[in-house]
């Protein structure tokens, strides 16, 4: 008997918390479009009109906004540019088409709020809503910008040892981050942009081996807080470096942009 009231009581919480959370909403609603006439280019003037919140949100015209949109009877897409005036059911705007197919908003259709990505919240298919064609157009057009915004090509590595024998050919995009996590390098295209962590200490760099062979180290100083420094080099393919005992001399010029940097001081 105990057990059964646990069971009945878990029920009724999962019930509890899935009736609690409702739809997200947003502005859309089912219309028509009339007397819309060409202002300029792809530019018009018209009338919304019979506006239904064919789902009961709470919404009307009045809270119409510029840059919302409107989806007509050809499947046409028009972003609003002015509302000259509104009611709870009818409006009086300007709107700009998003590609110009040299045709005015047409016939009844939806107006919505798009979202920052571009997709289009549907409103209802029912007689007096979308047709099975236009509703078609919108999940057609959600699945085509849903798909750009989904990232499945990139990869992520970690290198744990590179000879000095190792090409590396970065690409646009490419990022890395060194293993004490106190650096990040962007590359652009052209060189890499390189994000440093601050400290207000001079501190060894790692060794370098000089020209001659022997052995010297490098320093750098951070700073109090990130800054960014911009290596841009003019070999774009991938470099080949030779084995440090190797007397072969590789010259290649680069240009360090970084705001720490004054004239006249010592960079070497």
């Amino acid at each position: 008997m105990k057990r059964s009231a646990i069971i009945v009581l878990f029920i009724m919480l999962f019930a509890g918390l899935a009736y609690g959370q409702a739809p997200e909403k947003r502005f859309v609603g089912n219309c028509r479009f009339s007397g819309f006439s060409l202002l300029a280019d792809s530019s018009y003037r018209g009338n919304i009109i019979q506006f239904d919140d064919r789902m009961g949100d709470g919404y009307n015209l009045t809270q119409l906004a510029v840059g919302y949109e409107i989806l007509d009877g050809r499947g046409l897409v028009f972003e609003i540019d002015t509302i000259h005036s509104s009611t709870n059911f009818t409006a009086d705007v300007s709107v700009t088409a998003k590609v110009n197919r040299g045709f005015e908003p047409f016939g009844s259709g939806q107006v919505y709020y798009p979202t920052a990505s571009g997709l289009i919240p549907p409103s209802s298919q029912e007689q007096s809503g979308l047709s099975p064609t236009q509703k078609a157009r919108i999940d057609r057009h959600n699945v085509v910008t849903m798909e750009t915004l989904i990232g499945g090509r990139d990869s992520v590595y970690s290198i744990t040892y590179v000879s000095d024998t190792s090409s590396l050919s970065a690409v646009t995009g490419d990022a890395f981050i060194n293993s004490t996590a106190d650096t990040l390098g962007l590359y652009n295209g052209t060189g890499w942009q390189l994000f440093y962590g601050g400290g207000s200490v001079e501190q060894a760099d790692g060794e370098t081996i000089l020209g001659d062979g022997s052995s010297g180290d490098k320093f750098r100083v951070n700073t109090d807080s990130l800054h960014a420094v911009i290596v841009a080099m003019d070999n774009q393919s991938p470099m080949f470096i030779p084995p440090c005992e190797s007397s072969d001399n590789i010259t290649l010029n680069f240009t360090i942009i970084d705001a720490a940097i004054r004239s006249g001081d010592d960079i070497s």
